[in-house]
């Protein structure tokens, strides 16, 4: 590892009014020392009265070369353009099935040129340019992807091959597929890229997938994620202690260690809390022993890997809260993420601010998701200062 002391501190404090055990892994790197901005230096939506800036259920956001923002507003399957002030200057789509049309909008990239790539549930995949002008679609025919009592609409993603990232988890929906397990239960779970146009399915790699307690996700529970660039593709457990990489191609290209050690779950966050959540009625709420070692993990714009430490909260939290935008809460004032380069190597640690969901982290922006305590929506920039110590 490229840092020199790793020290564990424990302090009480006040996590989105609840007083709690925090538990920060502080690192000391022999690289950089990056900071976040708290305050952003650019808010879209939220509380303000302008005509375009309405956001409801976002799903993905990005920067293109000049500036502009690009939001998907999934509740009006619309693509909204902005300018490096904030103002909206053009809307690209519509909730429809012709020619730059969507139902059901999932997700957004943007390749070289500024070209975005677009998956939705109808037609597919889209292509639009720069000015939000309609290239092309592909609509998906995802036979070649169906296995038997494997799900993988939770966990869908676009590459900029055109193929498809998908991440799987066992479903109990038949009568041939078995009862669900009762109790504390862990399927496996898998992860594959589909290509849509030879309908030919390549398995990555097959691990723990979501962690349950009956048919309810289980508190703190583990998750399978799946990330991707243009060259890389990361796989992880977030109980695990490995991230293994793949390229475009499916072929494994190595495998380094998680930093972060897994926190054990103080016997006083297992008690009354957990007990009076309003979407379970019984009184048997189970916990794991410890907490994961991660909730989250991105890649920049320069090719590093950003894993998110699990918080050490007190109040009952499931996990799919850090990895899904619709999901999204806040639970923490600050979160702190850990950089990999792509030999394993940590080279920063950045605290970022706790009421952001990043969609993408530039050379020297944060740009994300921030919810109020109403849950409105608005799309957040902050700076980033990836500032070199030695």
């Amino acid at each position: 590892m490229k840092y020199a002391t790793q020290n564990m501190v424990c302090i009480r404090t006040l996590v989105v009014g609840i007083t709690g055990l925090a538990c920060l892994i502080s690192q000391v790197h022999a690289q950089s020392s990056w900071s976040v901005e708290p305050v952003p230096s650019l808010v879209i939506g939220g509380d303000q009265p302008e005509q375009g800036h309405e956001l409801h259920r976002v799903v993905a956001a990005t920067r293109l070369s000049d500036g502009r923002i690009v939001v998907a507003n999934a509740s009006t399957s619309e693509l909204r353009y902005y300018d490096v002030a904030g103002s909206l200057v053009s809307v690209a789509g519509r909730d429809g099935d012709g020619p730059g049309e969507f139902r059901s909008i999932w997700d957004m990239i943007r390749l070289p040129g500024d070209t975005l790539l677009i998956l939705a549930r109808s037609p597919g995949l889209t292509w639009l340019g720069p000015d939000g002008d309609f290239v092309r679609q592909i609509r998906l025919d995802y036979v070649g992807a169906r296995l038997p009592c494997m799900l993988f609409e939770a966990g869908v993603a676009p590459l900029p091959n055109a193929r498809l990232l998908l991440r799987y988890e066992r479903h109990h929906r038949t009568p041939d597929c078995g009862a669900v397990p009762a109790g504390v239960s862990r399927e496996a779970g898998l992860v594959a890229i589909y290509d849509p146009a030879t309908r030919i399915l390549d398995t990555l790699i097959t691990l723990p997938g979501t962690e349950r307690d009956g048919r309810d996700y289980r508190l703190h529970g583990r998750l399978l994620l799946g990330v991707a660039d243009s060259h890389t593709v990361y796989v992880a457990e977030t109980g695990g202690e490995s991230v293994f990489m793949f390229g475009l191609d499916g072929r494994r290209r190595g495998t380094f260690s998680v930093p972060t050690p897994a926190l054990p779950i103080p016997e006083d966050a297992k008690t009354e809390p957990g007990r009076q959540l309003p979407f379970r009625g019984e009184s048997d709420v189970s916990y794991p022993t410890d907490y994961p070692r991660f909730s989250q993990m991105m890649v920049d714009g320069v090719g590093l890997l950003w894993l998110m430490e699990y918080p050490a909260v007190m109040q009952p939290v499931r996990s799919w809260t850090f990895t899904n935008p619709r999901n999204f809460q806040a639970v923490t004032e600050l979160a702190r993420w850990d950089v990999l380069d792509r030999e394993g190597d940590v080279v920063a640690s950045v605290a970022v601010p706790g009421n952001i969901f990043p969609f993408e982290i530039g050379t020297d922006y944060v740009l994300g998701l921030a919810k109020d305590a109403f849950d409105v929506e608005s799309v957040v920039v902050h700076g980033l200062g990836r500032t070199r110590t030695r």
